[in-house]
């Protein structure tokens, strides 16, 4: 068994493969890591130039064509196909600090924690700014999930190294955006413990104009977000008995910030057309799917109750006020 399998989600990637690849490609991650690129029915020569990697480097990568299907459905995939004993995911257009992949495979060769979490850089692709991001608890490397549940807002895809048997026991949300939030969230019911190492791995561009997370973006593709968030909360009714006070604790948190995020859509993106007609659809919707959440995104976000009751004025206002404070944050 592999040590690590590290599934890279390739859509018409190929402008960013070499700079990628290079990174994953040392002698010391020899037998212990493979790297499945998992083309997921790219249209440029991704898959080409993917295959002519895997000639060069038998051993290390291996090449998985698929039809799209989409972010998950290639996490799905990779779950099924990895060998590993752990998985780590990495976009096709980002990248791994080399030597520290090598500490984090030292690491899981000799661990057995559910999760492990690392801090990852940003890196703008305006100016190449690289920054550290998140600051995890490291007062001892290993704790039960119940010991820090609390003292992390979530788990993030580029923090995370996930045991295999875990993770392929979800199934991620197919053909839509933003399913990185269950990533993140439904392995959960089976994490008992949790190990920090607090050095960062992974590189995540920032900054390009096909990124999912601008707010024209997730205008465009706001119904995706609302399956993401459904198809969260059914999942959690399902799982829910299972289920210690913590981690309904965690669960909800969650939730409720992406039901923020689905109403911060349309307030950041107020002054576009039918953005308010919008906005009352998706909340008409949301009472009736699920009255419990409805309530405590409002308990926990007292600017959408303001926003429900105050008609469009308050919409203009509230829209207002979240775009001042993104662009000052």
């Amino acid at each position: 068994m592999k040590v690590l399998s590290i599934i890279i989600p390739s859509y018409n990637t190929s402008s960013f493969m070499d700079r990628s690849l290079r990174t994953f490609i040392d002698n010391r991650l020899n037998g212990r890591v493979e790297l499945l690129i998992v083309n997921d029915g790219s249209k440029d020569d991704t898959s080409k130039k993917a295959h002519g990697y895997e000639t060069k480097h038998p051993d290390l990568i291996r090449v998985i064509d698929k039809e799209n299907g989409g972010h998950g459905s290639v996490i799905n995939r990779g779950a099924q196909e990895a060998k590993g004993k752990y998985i780590k995911v990495v976009d096709g257009d980002d990248w791994v600090e080399t030597d520290n992949l090598v500490k984090l495979v030292d690491a899981l060769e000799a661990c057995e924690s559910d999760v492990v979490l690392n801090p990852y850089y940003t890196v703008d692709v305006s100016n190449n700014d690289k920054k550290k991001f998140i600051d995890l608890p490291v007062k001892k490397s290993e704790y039960k999930f119940e010991d820090i549940s609390d003292k992390i807002a979530q788990f993030q895809i580029h923090t995370m190294t996930i045991k295999t048997d875990i993770l392929r026991k979800v199934r991620l949300t197919e053909n839509c955006f933003y399913e990185d939030f269950q990533y993140d969230l439904f392995p959960v019911p089976y994490v008992e413990t949790v190990r920090v190492l607090n050095f960062p791995v992974y590189d995540y561009l920032i900054g390009q104009k096909s990124q999912s997370v601008s707010d024209q973006s997730v205008l465009k593709n706001h119904l995706m977000e609302q399956k993401i968030l459904f198809d969260s909360i059914k999942y959690y009714s399902e799982v829910k008995n299972s289920l210690n006070n913590e981690k309904k604790k965690f669960f909800i948190k969650n939730i409720c910030t992406l039901s923020r995020q689905a109403y911060n859509i349309y307030l950041r993106n107020y002054k576009a057309p039918d953005s308010y007609r919008e906005f009352k659809k998706f909340d008409q919707r949301y009472k009736k799917a699920s009255p419990y959440f409805y309530r405590e995104t409002s308990e926990a976000n007292k600017y959408i109750e303001f926003t429900r009751k105050g008609g469009i004025f308050a919409f203009n206002l509230t829209g207002k006020m979240l775009k001042a404070y993104k662009s000052i944050k």
